[in-house]
């Protein structure tokens, strides 16, 4: 299979390298690998029997000596030892409840992220593919590499509360992948790669880090003795830091003054800190807690000064700003050492665009079902013997040697113009062995963009989640005179949902629905040619309805009393009409400020994005004035298409 090849051929070479497939089904990456590199040891993992027999005879006709061990590999064995492998590669299942039950309580402890599900919810937890991430962390040698292949939800999936006691399951998946990996390639690939599964996955390019370097446990140890005040006030931070400009750094990623964050590690605070975004919200969540909310109910707290509470609460809020900052300065350290930037792999939405990327189809026609490969040149079997549906096959399979595809090049794998040379090359620079950039081609630019680590982390959250996006946003700032204010500040931006098909008519039953933006105008909704008897998400006149899904940011005003808005729109509304329309004249001439940042493989935004993002706020006449003077130049702009059309008109007649 096409991806097999692709991931394979984007490893490093190896000299003799011992190489495990921990879910390995009938052997399909194995016998690529030892194709590539007939030297390494290979063993295989299956926990189904039968597939563990085709593996193993998979491997005798392909004249190779692999041990396929009949086992489930999150459960121990004595022949697979942890920190044995040079090399991993894998498609290891997912979405698989009650696995945990099928493991003994010893076997369960081996796994950190246990720790995030409670033994009652053994039976329903079906994240399988996360454990399986652990465990590649285990069985990996130091510098050793991974092709892993999960769910793209993987990335994003999940959150946490800092003062929770349980962490979640995902969230603890990419806390594990920050700790003990580099993070070399991300590949997304579509819901039609692997047939019809349904199921966006990305492959993860990993090279497993070397536990004497132990950056974990180092950036730990300097996270807790900077956040927690083992060092005396006045100490120099920068001689505290090994990497000296480490602070310096996140300072400046985050946009704050290097000597005023200083102020809260055990310092008298700066109160400047809270012009900070991110710190006046930790002032806003640190009201919400429920520790907040229960100290103040205790009567030790109630007979307490005014001026003695004031000093608790300080107290308190300092605790809780550094808990949360000692947390991220430690992911933003551990992702500052990512080796070199991560090459970030997406394919095209479009389903013709998408096949061309993959250099194949899967086809459902009777008598041609399966895989089809889109070969450069049609390759024609003239065989007497056979009848057309063995020459249909063979031909199919010879296809696969001359595969049209931007991934790799059959006939040459170490091609620099396709994607798998330029992982493989980006694996050499990890390893400090091609420390120079290699330039992307141009014919794979719409695929293929670098990314620092640290821009792939969203760190102006109050909780930190962790999520991987492969849509780093670009800062694009807004200059303006008129102070610049979250959108959820001054409107409410309500996400749309998608009632059932079941509901849908066109008999103008229930509320017009909108879906997105192919139903939008010029400037107001075109008229409705779908109902829903089911209402889901309403909107009313005069909301501002933004496309939230590919494209993102165009925008519509709604001229209906009541409407149903599906998943691909949101809903933004002020109590101000002039508002309204200031907003629709700003993002429709703003609209990079909102594209999508969920790293899914249709862009999209989230409606708590959407929340985040700032616009500037004149006062309302000046709104006004704005709006009048947009509407003049869409007045001359029409009055001037009028002109021309009519022209055309005369010229044709």
């Amino acid at each position: 299979m096409p991806i097999v090849k692709f991931i394979i051929s984007s490893l490093p070479p190896l000299k003799n390298p011992k190489v495990v497939d921990y879910a390995c089904g009938a052997g399909h990456f194995l016998n690529e690998y030892t194709t590539v590199n007939p030297d390494s040891t290979i063993v295989g993992i299956e926990k189904e029997y039968r597939l563990s027999k085709v593996a193993k005879v998979s491997s005798f006709m392909y004249g190779s000596e692999m041990d396929i061990i009949y086992e489930d590999a999150l459960r121990h064995n004595p022949k697979v030892k942890n920190g044995s492998f040079d090399v991993l590669v894998a498609n290891p299942p997912y979405s698989v409840k009650g696995f945990l039950e099928t493991l003994s309580d010893e076997e369960r402890r081996r796994y950190a992220l246990t720790e995030t599900v409670d033994e009652k919810s053994f039976a329903s937890s079906n994240a399988i593919e996360c454990f399986f991430i652990e465990r590649a962390a285990q069985l990996l040698d130091k510098d050793g590499v991974a092709g892993i292949i999960v769910p793209s939800s993987i990335l994003n999936k999940g959150s946490q509360s800092i003062t929770a006691s349980k962490g979640n399951v995902y969230v603890r998946t990419r806390e594990i992948l920050l700790k003990y990996f580099d993070i070399v390639a991300i590949a997304e690939f579509g819901s039609g790669t692997f047939g019809k599964t349904g199921t966006n996955t990305v492959t993860l390019f990993l090279r497993r880090r070397c536990d004497t370097a132990n950056l974990a446990g180092t950036f730990a140890e300097l996270a807790s003795k900077l956040y927690e005040c083992e060092y005396a006030n006045g100490t120099d931070f920068a001689a505290v830091l090994k990497e000296k400009n480490l602070l310096e750094k996140y300072c400046e990623h985050i946009g704050i003054e290097l000597p005023i964050y200083e102020t809260l590690l055990c310092r008298e605070l700066d109160e400047a800190i809270f012009v900070h975004d991110t710190f006046g919200e930790y002032k806003a969540a640190f009201e919400k807690l429920s520790e907040t909310k229960n100290r103040r109910k205790k009567k030790s707290y109630k007979v307490l000064s005014k001026e003695e509470k004031e000093e608790v609460e300080r107290k308190e809020l300092m605790k809780y700003m550094r808990l949360v900052e000692k947390e991220k300065f430690y992911y933003f350290a551990l992702a500052y050492k990512n080796a070199s930037e991560v090459l970030i792999i997406k394919s095209p939405s479009g389903t013709n665009e998408n096949k061309k990327f993959l250099g194949y189809e899967w086809s459902s026609a009777k008598g041609n079902e399966g895989i089809k490969y889109l070969a450069g040149s049609r390759v024609e079997v003239e065989d007497e013997t056979l009848d057309e549906e063995d020459k249909r096959i063979l031909e199919n399979l010879e296809g696969l040697k001359s595969i049209n595809t931007p991934l790799y090049n059959p006939r040459n794998l170490h091609d620099s113009h396709k994607i798998n040379t330029l992982i493989r090359t980006n694996f050499a620079r990890h390893s400090g062995l091609d420390p120079e950039s290699t330039d992307i081609p141009e014919a794979l630019k719409p695929f293929v963009t670098r990314a620092r680590l640290t821009d792939m982390l969203d760190f102006s959250r109050v909780e930190f989640d962790k999520a991987i996006t492969l849509s780093p946003a670009k800062k694009v700032e807004i200059e303006s005179k008129y102070p610049l204010v979250k959108l959820g500040e001054f409107s409410e931006v309500i996400a749309g949902q998608s009632p059932k098909g079941e509901y849908y008519n066109e008999n103008a039953k229930g509320l017009p629905f909108y879906q997105g933006k192919k139903d939008f105008g010029d400037i107001y909704l075109n008229s409705p040619v779908v109902w829903t008897t089911h209402i889901t998400k309403e909107s009313i006149k005069n909301d501002l309805l933004m496309s939230v899904r590919a494209p993102v940011g165009d925008v519509n005003l709604n001229p209906f009393d009541k409407i149903c808005i599906g998943r691909g729109l949101a809903a933004i509304r002020t109590n101000e009409l002039k508002t309204q329309k200031y907003l629709f004249e700003f993002i429709t001439t703003n609209k990079e400020l909102f594209k999508g940042n969920t790293g899914t493989t249709f862009e999209s935004i989230s409606t708590a994005d959407l929340r985040n993002i700032k616009v500037p706020l004149p006062p309302l006449d000046i709104q006004e004035a704005i709006v009048a003077a947009c509407e003049r130049v869409d007045d001359e702009v029409a009055k001037t298409n009028e002109t021309i059309e009519t022209n055309e008109q005369e010229i044709i007649s």
